[in-house]
């Protein structure tokens, strides 16, 4: 059987200046997709890495990451590509009450 997502959301695509806070981070100048919560060498380079609060833990936010509001106000973090797969706007969609209005990439829901 197939399912569809009906959850109503608001999302924004991440700006420097939504996070909750940063957190600092480790990572090798030759390998700089990995990341340690620990110094591990001399050669390793401190970053901050930005994060939102979901619920009681921390989720990391990635440049093109949308974070995600549900109906309830709960926050998550969700990639782009996967964001795109599963959410589709519902401005002039027929089964939806609903529109979409944009306003400097901020999606706002607003019943009609």
């Amino acid at each position: 059987m197939k399912y569809r997502n009906k959850l109503i959301i608001e999302a924004e695509q991440y700006e420097p200046g939504m996070e909750d806070g940063f957190v600092e981070r480790y990572i090798d100048p030759k390998n700089p997709n990995i990341s340690w919560g620990i110094k591990t060498n001399y050669n390793d380079i401190s970053i901050n890495i930005p994060f939102i609060y979901a619920g009681e833990s921390k989720h990391s936010i990635s440049n093109g990451d949308y974070i995600i509001t549900n109906e309830s106000g709960i926050r998550s973090v969700c990639k782009s590509k996967i964001f795109h797969e599963i959410y589709e706007p519902i401005e002039n969609n027929k089964n939806y009450p609903y529109s979409i209005i944009t306003k400097n990439g901020i999606h706002i829901w607003i019943g009609l």
